[in-house]
């Protein structure tokens, strides 16, 4: 009886060796099923709410626990971007860096074997941006002395996202890669992939995330496969090389200190009442109120910020500005509101976000008027889309500036049938690089916002 409990034992040991093996070798597998694609192609995107991004995190931090033994505490730190102690740090270099280097007498195919890599390549890129530390991705190229410029813009652009979490974003990231097409032609090899990074607050609420796709050239060296070149859809990438600039690591964390000391500064002046806020939803509130009590003195108002609004047009007529039109309308029109720029001194991309009261109002459609001349624009928004609309125009192979002025688009809504009588705002706005010149230095433009005005005929 002794015996056989022994051999259970054993048995169950063995089992849990195997499982345990089993577990580590296919932690770096993809998480993709074959439909994915299909989704991926319709929306850009893979998973469909936020709650399968916020299951998948969470289950790549269970994985990565298990794999690297991390306890609560070494898991907390590196979800609050503080980073993985530094024995769990080299360990993870040593564990993939094996993984890598076991392909080579490994059973799977040459297809897996490129897949795998890909995993292990992302994999280092997604720690790259959690722990504090750079990861080591030599061991993955073919000739690490001689990079190609692309192959120095991922690696340094790897290390830009992972500085970017400490002095900017500050979001939990994860990658997700998904091989689309495997092409092998004898000691040579191109993998098309898709790369998506997801970004989420601490509240588990979704920021963002993109989709950047990626053709990665391998060569076969001493029976595995290495990197030889890498190239993706990324347009700064494609502005990076086709003008010869490297990336400056050192001047962007510059940058991004000083407006990280600037907003401070910002603060404690507004706390210390040396900047005034203006509560313009308290203004907007007060005109209400005083358009019900007292038309007549509303009336007057009206004209007296009419002035004050001529007299800051003519002291700042010279400035970049984007300006939303404004309409009016009865329910059931189709209203056009034009976006226009003047004084603009001159940008390559632009991206910015339309708000509008989608309960009011339905987007059903918009025109590009092509004068911004974008050969990489995207359009994003579809018929029925609701707010915000994002709009975005890239040209990274401009040689210089785009100075146009004009409409770059004309929007149409239709104002609904539960729309009451009312101003309903249009509100344009754009965060820190989302319109840039060919310096990639920041070009600030004042936003002037439209609104679509809701009037009632009243038949006699």
């Amino acid at each position: 009886m002794k015996k056989k409990h022994i051999l259970i034992a054993l048995l169950l040991l063995l089992i849990l060796a195997v499982a345990t093996r089993a577990l580590a070798q296919d932690y770096f597998k993809t998480f993709f099923k074959a439909q994915d694609l299909a989704v991926l192609e319709k929306s850009n995107r893979l998973a469909t709410s936020e709650a399968e991004y916020r299951d998948y995190v969470s289950s790549a931090y269970d994985d990565l626990k298990i794999y690297l033994d991390l306890d609560k505490e070494d898991l907390d730190n590196l979800i609050k971007l503080e980073g993985l102690p530094s024995d769990k740090h080299d360990l993870l270099q040593i564990k993939l860096t094996d993984e890598f280097v076991a392909l080579t007498n490994s059973n799977l195919t040459e297809e897996e074997k490129l897949s795998r890599i890909i995993e292990i390549l992302f994999k280092l890129q997604e720690m790259n941006m959690l722990d504090t530390r750079n990861y080591d991705f030599n061991f993955l190229l073919a000739d690490n002395q001689n990079l190609t410029p692309r192959l120095q813009y991922f690696l340094d652009n790897s290390e830009l996202k992972r500085t970017s979490q400490r002095y900017s974003e500050k979001h939990t990231r994860i990658i997700r890669p998904f091989v689309t097409k495997v092409q092998i032609l004898g000691d040579t090899a191109k993998i098309f992939a898709s790369i998506e990074e997801i970004a989420l607050h601490e509240d588990g609420s979704l920021p963002g995330g993109s989709i950047t796709k990626y053709e990665i050239d391998f060569i076969m060296i001493d029976n595995n496969w290495f990197i030889s070149e890498m190239r993706s859809d990324d347009f700064m990438e494609t502005y990076y090389i086709n003008n010869n600039i490297k990336i400056d690591i050192e001047a962007t964390i510059k940058m991004w200190m000083d407006e990280r000391l600037e907003a401070q500064q910002r603060q404690k002046d507004i706390e210390a009442g040396i900047i005034e806020i203006i509560d313009y939803d308290k203004i907007i509130e007060d005109l209400m109120k005083l358009k019900d009590e007292n038309p007549e003195e509303y009336k007057k108002q009206l004209e007296k910020e009419a002035a004050q609004k001529e007299k800051n047009e003519g002291s700042r007529m010279n400035l970049p500005t984007i300006t939303v039109a404004s309409q009016i309308g009865e329910v059931g029109d189709i209203v056009e509101i034009p976006i226009c720029i003047t004084n603009n001194p001159g940008i390559i991309s632009m991206l910015f976000d339309i708000g509008f009261d989608d309960n009011a109002l339905k987007f059903i459609g918009y025109t590009d008027t092509g004068m911004l001349n974008s050969p990489s624009h995207r359009p994003q928004n579809q018929e029925g889309a609701s707010s915000p609309l994002r709009f975005c125009w890239i040209d990274a192979l401009a040689g210089s500036n785009n100075e146009a002025n004009g409409d770059i688009l004309v929007l149409r809504f239709e104002i609904l049938g539960i729309a009451l009588p009312d101003d309903y705002g249009l509100d344009l706005t754009y965060t820190v690089g989302n319109i840039i010149d060919t310096a990639l230095t920041q070009v600030d433009f004042i936003v002037e916002p439209g609104i679509i005005t809701v009037i009632e005929i009243i038949s006699e």
